[in-house]
């Protein structure tokens, strides 16, 4: 049995849960009315429990075309909340509307020159499914904004949050950054994850930002205001708690062993913006890349950076599984060599010397070491990422719409 916050009655008029009714008039429509489904036109029932968010259900043995899934008061509230967030902002709002071209059913479809779904997840789903969901919509001409449950916001640090599989495929992208979108349906308090550098597949650096949804408009949602941020006390943080636990893991000390060091090199470990593709922690795709194949192939000649692409490439191939589903293996690699040959330039250890040709510079890529010199590659890196977002942010501006890989 799966519940609805709408039915239409038996003169067809949607009855809603939103609308504002007094609890017995609330009771006599229970008694004496019939309801269907807008969607399938089966019979639902009104149910107006204690324990759960009053709601319309189907019927066990009965199957809706919109392949609806049970729903947790949480998510009941939430739905709730957010209808009528959107319609007070725009009168061409609907609640549970159903696509029948895509077979969806939104919880929340805002009509538009550029049509909004806004999807509110509380439950653990696929990737597999969230990445069918976008991709039904993006054919359809509508933009997902996925809007996650409060419980789902797991903070691990002052600025590191976990982040299932699945929601990545919920990133939400404006001008200048990517970004999760959070509400909790208890508080009305809205949180944007902001500026989200993936550090592991389950783990990103990011910036809360909260509101309470009244205060909040659709324009901030789609497009939050800018805000400063600063990640390099919290990357050197957990550069450190890595280094210290680096004997503890398998990969790493087999590693360590192949190239005979005795803790990961300087010029590894930097989180980079297409680093939410990867299932490998850079600080292992780093370190075997600048040891296994960047010193070598820049000590004859300049190269490219579709040669450095190919090798980085062969890196790559040597984890299990590197990138993550959905994603073109060939342009996440592109893009990476990309931002790591920008990010060395950055360092002072490469010089370009043509629009996508580098050399090595006098420092030696392998000598680098040192406290001083760690502290001046964190601040480095951090001004890159943020010239990096305005620089997207721009490109973005220019195309219209995020680009995808």
């Amino acid at each position: 049995m799966w519940s609805l916050l709408q039915a239409l009655d038996e003169n067809d008029r949607l009855i809603r849960f939103t609308d504002k009714r007094s609890y017995s008039e609330w009771r006599y429509l229970q008694k004496a009315g019939r309801f269907r489904c807008p969607i399938c036109n089966q019979q639902v029932r009104m149910r107006l429990g204690t324990k759960r968010r009053w709601h319309f259900a189907h019927q066990k043995s009965e199957q809706c075309p919109s392949g609806g899934e049970g729903e947790s008061d949480e998510h009941v509230r939430g739905k709730q909340l957010l209808f009528h967030w959107a319609a007070k902002q725009n009168k061409a709002t609907q609640l549970e509307t159903y696509l029948r071209e895509s077979k969806q059913r939104p919880d929340v479809y805002i009509e538009a020159s550029s049509p909004l779904a806004l999807e509110f997840q509380c439950a653990t789903l696929s990737a597999k499914t969230l990445y069918e969901r976008n991709t039904l919509y993006a054919r359809q001409g509508i933009s997902p904004v996925w809007i996650f449950g409060g419980n789902r916001l797991k903070r691990k640090r002052r600025q590191m949050f976990q982040i299932h599989q699945f929601e990545w495929y919920g990133l939400q992208y404006a001008k200048r950054e990517p970004f999760f979108i959070y509400l909790d349906a208890h508080t009305e308090q809205v949180c944007l994850l902001r500026h989200v550098v993936a550090v592991l597949p389950s783990l990103a650096l990011a910036t809360p930002s909260f509101i309470a949804l009244e205060r909040l408009t659709l324009s901030d949602l789609r497009h939050p205001p800018p805000l400063s941020v600063c990640y390099t006390d919290s990357l050197s943080a957990y550069r450190q708690q890595v280094k210290n636990n680096v004997h503890r893991n398998r990969l790493f000390v087999h590693l360590l062993g192949t190239f005979q060091l005795t803790n990961i090199p300087l010029t590894a470990g930097w989180p980079l913006p297409t680093q939410r593709y990867l299932q490998v922690s850079p600080f292992l795709w780093q370190t075997s890349f600048i040891h296994a194949y960047l010193c070598h192939a820049f000590n004859s000649a300049p190269r490219t950076l579709t040669q450095i692409a190919v090798l980085l490439s062969s890196c790559l191939r040597q984890f299990r599984h590197p990138f993550k589903p959905y994603c073109n293996p060939k342009k996440v690699t592109s893009h990476l060599a990309r931002e790591y040959l920008a990010l060395l330039e950055v360092f002072g250890l490469l010089k370009k010397i043509a629009p996508a040709t580098f050399i090595k510079s006098d420092e030696e890529i392998l000598s680098c070491s040192g406290k001083e010199k760690e502290q001046h590659f964190l601040r480095c890196w951090h001004e890159w990422l943020l010239a990096h977002h305005k620089h997207a942010g721009e490109a973005e501006t220019k195309q219209g719409k995020e680009a995808s890989i």
